[in-house]
């Protein structure tokens, strides 16, 4: 299965997530939404995705065994939504900012995590790292949620997620030919920071385009529409 996507490694989560989503909409339906129910099932698949590392030595076609692991946190989001909609306390950033430092702590014990592979290391700090991050960006989501930039490229991320690679690899082109440097040379936070803003900006003109033509994307052509609507409005 990686080696059917090796010239992509990031459609590994699209079709974890089309896993994901069909498991949890029979999760949904055979419990009829009973949030104790459903926090039942979704323990029995955390537990299954997590004996997956132990008995498995690779991953299944479309990382069916990740999907089983990832349907935990989606469970998690279902149920709690809600709350998080009803929140009455705008989070500071002094919070968001704790959360993010106390997951780096907590993340310092465990081994290096890689879903895409199914390695997750330590269970409790996984899930206890997982959430905790997760907590801590949906509250800066709050804090930045009218940033024209940031919606801009949540409207687009699945665009920016299937062609992030051949901007990267563009960049590194013309680093390496146009400004004649090593790539081995360009290992620090300055062009790190550089290959990140130079590949977004190369998205700018691929999502122009596959918004005038959403049928490449899978859209109908009046999804066009309401997508220049909604950014006009924006």
């Amino acid at each position: 299965d990686e080696a059917r996507l090796t010239h992509n490694p990031a459609i590994w989560f699209l079709t974890t997530l089309f896993l994901v989503e069909m498991i949890f909409f029979f999760m949904h339906r055979l419990t009829k939404g009973k949030p104790a129910v459903l926090i039942l099932l979704t323990v029995l698949f955390g537990g299954a995705g997590y004996a997956s590392t132990l008995l498995l030595d690779q991953s299944l076609p479309w990382n069916a065994n990740v999907a089983l692991t990832a349907v935990v946190f989606y469970s998690i989001g279902f149920l709690a939504k809600q709350w998080f909609v009803e929140l009455k306390t705008d989070p500071t950033l002094l919070l968001c900012t704790g959360l993010l430092v106390l997951t780096a702590y907590m993340q310092s014990f465990n081994s290096r995590v890689d879903m895409r592979v199914n390695d997750y290391g330590d269970l409790f700090l996984f899930y206890a790292c997982a959430l905790l991050g997760s907590a801590a960006v949906i509250y800066l989501s709050f804090k930045f949620k009218t940033s024209p930039i940031l919606t801009y490229l949540g409207r687009n991320s699945i665009v920016i997620l299937v062609l992030q690679f051949a901007g990267i690899d563009i960049m590194k082109a013309f680093v390496y030919y146009g400004l004649g440097i090593n790539i081995a040379d360009t290992a620090q936070l300055s062009w790190t920071l550089f290959y990140t803003i130079g590949t977004l900006l190369l998205m700018v003109p691929c999502i122009s385009f596959l918004s005038k033509y959403p049928i490449l994307l899978g859209k109908p052509a009046k999804a066009a529409h309401r997508y220049e609507q909604k950014t006009s409005a924006g």
